[in-house]
């Protein structure tokens, strides 16, 4: 029996439901896009701050599929990431703030 990614059948990863949790907690407007398929990344946020960024979720062994890289690919000038914790999401929405506020300064 072959094991498929969960985002192959409309499901979510693991880390997910926790991603989601930490960003509303922190005032960010969450859009799951898990379903879209096609490489699409798991979650679309509204930063605080004002921006937009995409989240892939993933687990601690998750790897991106062939359709996801392609996606990521395609999409590379915009503001995306790659979590498997939320450790990793909290530290990379505190890195993206800071390069948004210190270009918004310049």
């Amino acid at each position: 029996m072959t094991l498929r990614h969960p985002a192959s059948h409309g499901r979510a990863d693991a880390t997910q439901a926790e991603f989601v949790e930490w960003l509303a907690s922190n005032e960010h407007l969450v859009q799951e896009l898990h379903l879209v398929g096609d490489g699409c990344p798991d979650l679309l946020v509204g930063t605080t701050w004002g921006e937009f960024v995409v989240v892939e979720a993933k687990t601690r062994t998750g790897r991106l599929t062939v359709k996801q890289k392609l996606w990521h690919w395609k999409w590379r000038r915009f503001p995306r990431c790659m979590p498997k914790s939320v450790t990793e999401l909290r530290a990379w929405m505190e890195k993206r703030k800071r390069e948004y506020e210190r270009r918004r300064a310049a």
